[in-house]
C-alpha cells in the first residue's frame, strides 16, 4: 500500500432532490468505505441534508467525514440564507469548500470575501477546502499563473497568525474552471506543473513548515474511468469529485482504485 494518502472529498453540489436519496446514497458508501484504509474521505452534501446525514452515518457506521459546501464569515447575526461555523461545528461537520468557482461566479464572491470565510473557518476548527482556478473569462483555457498566485496569496492573508487546532488543516483544491463538469480534464502535465507551482506559492506565502502539511488536491471532471490515472500525477494529493460522487458504481470504483495502490 502506498505511504501518500488521499484527500477524496465528495462534492454533491445541489443534489439529490430529497432525503430519502440522499440517505440511499450515503447508504451505498457504506461497503467499499469498510475496506478504506489509504484515503481520506469527506462528503460534502447540501446544507439541508447536514444534520440528517449525520445522524444516518453515525447510526450506520459510515466512515467518512462530513462537510459544508459552503459558510458564512460572520459567526452570527442578520445574515438571510447564511450558515455560520458553529451551526456546523454543532453538527460535527469538519469541513467546508470555500470559494468553489460556482460560488464565486453565481454570487460574485471575490478573493477578500473568500479570505475572510477560511479565516473564519480556521479560527472555529473547520478545515477549509480553498478552491482555486475560477477564471472570470470561462472560455479562457490558458493557464493565469498570476491569477492563481493572487487566488491563494488573498485567500490565506494573515492565515499565519491563526494558531490551527490538532484536527484541523488547509487543503487547496486547483479547479480548472472549464474542465468542472464538462467531461474534459487537463493533461497529466499541466497537472504536475500547476501543482508545482502551487506548492511553492504555498511555501513563499506561510513558509516551509507549514506550506508542506497542506495538501493540494484536484477537481474538474474527475471520474471512475481516470481518478486512478491522476493520483499518480506527482503533486496530487486527492480530488474534489461531483458529478462521480452521485454514483454508487463510480465511488465504489473510485475508492477501490486508491486502496489498491
Amino acid at each position: 500500500m502506498s505511504e501518500k494518502k488521499f484527500f477524496l472529498g465528495f462534492n454533491w453540489k445541489m443534489n439529490p432532490s430529497n432525503i430519502v436519496d440522499s440517505q440511499n446514497l450515503f447508504a451505498s458508501y457504506k461497503i467499499p468505505l469498510e475496506s478504506n484504509k489509504n484515503c481520506e474521505i469527506v462528503v460534502f452534501p447540501p446544507s439541508i441534508y447536514l444534520v440528517a446525514g449525520e445522524i444516518f452515518r453515525i447510526s450506520r457506521k459510515i466512515k467518512c467525514g462530513l462537510g459544508a459546501q459552503d459558510l458564512s464569515a460572520a459567526d452570527e447575526g442578520p445574515y438571510t440564507g447564511q450558515i455560520s461555523a458553529k451551526m456546523l461545528l454543532d453538527t460535527e461537520v469538519k469541513y467546508s469548500i470555500i470559494g468553489h468557482s460556482e460560488t464565486r461566479d453565481h454570487y460574485g464572491l471575490t478573493n477578500r470575501e473568500v479570505n475572510e470565510k477560511v479565516k473564519t473557518a480556521l479560527k472555529n476548527g473547520i478545515s477549509p477546502v480553498l478552491c482555486i482556478g475560477f477564471q472570470r473569462d470561462p472560455g479562457q483555457t490558458e493557464i493565469n499563473y498570476m491569477e492563481l498566485k493572487t487566488q491563494i496569496q488573498a485567500g490565506l492573508r494573515q492565515v499565519k497568525k491563526i494558531k490551527l487546532e490538532l484536527h484541523t488543516k488547509i487543503i487547496i483544491a486547483y479547479e480548472p474552471v472549464w474542465a468542472i463538469g464538462t467531461g474534459k480534464t487537463a493533461d497529466s502535465e499541466t497537472i504536475s506543473t500547476v501543482h508545482k507551482f502551487i506548492k511553492e506559492v504555498l511555501i513563499s506565502t506561510l513558509g516551509v513548515r507549514k506550506a508542506e502539511k497542506i495538501q493540494v488536491i484536484y477537481g474538474g471532471s474527475v471520474n471512475d474511468t481516470n481518478a486512478l490515472e491522476l493520483s499518480k500525477i506527482e503533486g496530487v494529493d486527492g480530488f474534489l469529485i461531483g458529478g462521480a460522487s452521485l454514483s454508487p458504481e463510480k465511488f465504489a470504483k473510485i475508492v477501490n482504485d486508491l486502496n489498491a495502490i
